[in-house]
């Protein structure tokens, strides 16, 4: 049994044929699908997503502004981390 299974019951061990027991691998991470979807990452590391309120109700919306919204914009510094823990292999 591992240390693992005794602190919680939910946690995954998983020692492969031939390792002693005191190798313990930690669970693979999963990427996040729905951020996977809005985000992209780009070449210098930052985050680029959808401008919102650009998909529908544009007879009140000026022509400048309906250009800038079909743009791609940059994730705030202050959700950077939040996103790149859901893509931790992006």
């Amino acid at each position: 049994m591992c240390a693992a299974s005794v602190a919680s019951s939910n946690s995954v061990c998983f020692i492969p044929h031939g390792a002693s027991p005191e190798v313990i691998f930690m669970p693979k991470l999963k990427t996040h699908k729905g951020a996977a979807k809005r985000f992209k990452k780009t070449g210098s590391g930052k985050f680029t997503r959808r401008m919102a309120n650009g998909r529908h109700l544009f007879a009140g919306k000026s022509n400048a502004n309906k250009r800038r919204l079909g743009q791609d914009a940059s994730v705030s510094s202050a959700n950077h981390d939040a996103v790149a823990d859901m893509l931790p292999y992006a």
